[in-house]
């Protein structure tokens, strides 16, 4: 007995080493591209533009901007006023390092790419198990998408971390539903979540109908889903009155809105050159910027949607923290990949960073699931020898797309991350 306790917390004192040093090197790619852009796109501009206004005239600055933006459809292309959620955060890094460029938006760019790690790693430990934790960990950190969002002043990095956050909050009210503050706390996510970016709705939406669904038919609490409904419908009346505050009024803010999503016959030209083509293009990205991963998410999105079926062939749902919470991971995955694949324009990675952490989760799942099949068909030492040449081939995968991102991503100075730049330079 005592022996057996003494090799578990061998295997939890290397677990918790490979966690740090997996969060040590997603965090130092981060750092080793921080300040190499030369260029910054009109949407990264429009942004700090924004924040400067904040920064130096207040909040009551963005009133002149949201009519400025309803008058002159030109910046109907380009960011709507609307997309405020990350600004507080951009506009504290402004004023904290007494700048008023781009640097102030990929510092919080890079601070919330990192905290996105942090959370991921703190969501499979706690919802799954260690060793989850560090394959996520380790895919996330060597994402060709998150690795371009990190050094950019573009808004996805934050938004990234919003939709994680509502991943997580989701995951802590189905494993102890009874527990408050995490309901309070998933509203305030999803108002921050709509705040930054118009398809906050997906991450947000998806968390949401999925509570509601665990709180009808799994629990049959009818109280607590209509409180939960009621909540919902009390964040979006919050993200309203935000922007109206800001706005001067509802209807100016929603005109804005309005016509962010109706850009004009320059936007659409720009939408359909870069990040429209057919469905299986998007997916096809996604398998030459990270093959391993995306072969993976495929056996992890199997285990979170049929747990019943496939967990008890590696020991029931045991193997896992809390087996319930898998099935948002896949549909938070499907519901971005699905709208970015179908819907014209937004085949671009930056467009999927909400769902960025779920599908490092679900690639991390079917690699611990496969493993976990082996160990009941192969000798101790035989499963261990496999185990060693897993983790070699996860940081082998790792640095091939450290290297596509160095090579294509920085090496290109291409200008977004969508389809059709990262195809062009790849010569695909």
């Amino acid at each position: 007995m005592e022996r057996i306790r003494q090799l578990r917390a061998r295997q939890r004192c290397i677990a918790w080493i490979m966690l740090a040093a997996a969060l040590g090197v997603g965090c130092a790619l981060r750092i080793a591209h921080l300040g190499g852009v030369e260029h910054y796109s009109p949407d990264e501009n429009f942004y700090t533009y924004f924040a400067a206004q904040i920064a130096d005239h207040g909040p009551g600055a963005m009133r002149p901007e949201f009519a400025k933006y309803n008058g002159d459809s030109v910046l109907w292309n380009y960011p709507s006023p609307t997309r405020i959620g990350h600004l507080p955060f951009v506009v504290a890094a402004m004023e904290i390092g007494g700048v008023r460029d781009q640097s102030a938006g990929v510092a919080a760019s890079f601070i919330f790419s990192c905290m996105s790690l942090f959370l991921l790693a703190w969501i499979g430990v706690r919802f799954f198990n260690p060793w989850v934790a560090i394959a996520a960990v380790a895919f996330l950190g060597s994402s060709v998408g998150e690795l371009g969002m990190s050094r950019r002043a573009w808004q996805d990095s934050p938004f990234g971390f919003f939709g994680l956050l509502g991943v997580y909050l989701t995951c802590a009210i189905i494993s102890n539903p009874r527990r408050i503050w995490p309901y309070p706390a998933f509203l305030a996510a999803g108002v921050m979540s709509l705040l930054t970016k118009q398809t906050g709705v997906i991450s947000y939406g998806v968390c949401a109908i999925w509570l509601l669904g665990y709180l009808i038919f799994g629990l049959q609490w009818w109280r607590e889903a209509i409180l939960l409904a009621l909540g919902g419908i009390a964040s979006i009346a919050v993200t309203l009155g935000v922007w109206s505050m800001l706005a001067g009024s509802m209807s100016v803010a929603l005109l804005a809105a309005t016509h962010s999503i109706h850009p004009t016959s320059l936007g659409l030209d720009y939408l359909e050159y870069c990040c429209t083509g057919p469905w299986y293009h998007f997916f096809y990205l996604l398998w030459i910027v990270g093959p391993l991963p995306a072969v993976l998410a495929l056996f992890g999105a199997a285990v979170s949607l049929f747990p019943r079926r496939l967990l008890p062939r590696v020991g029931g749902t045991g193997a896992l923290a809390e087996p319930s919470c898998a099935p948002i991971a896949a549909w938070m995955t499907i519901g971005f990949f699905a709208y970015a694949a179908l819907y014209p324009g937004m085949q671009c990675l930056r467009y999927i960073s909400p769902a960025d952490g779920t599908f490092a989760l679900l690639a991390a799942l079917g690699l611990w699931y496969l493993l976990a099949l082996a160990r009941r068909a192969m000798s101790r030492t035989d499963h261990r020898l496999l185990v060693v040449l897993a983790v070699l081939g996860v940081v082998i995968a790792g640095a091939r797309d450290y290297r596509i991102f160095t090579s294509v991503v920085v090496g290109s100075g291409m200008p977004d991350l969508s389809v059709t730049d990262i195809l062009k330079v790849m010569n695909r």
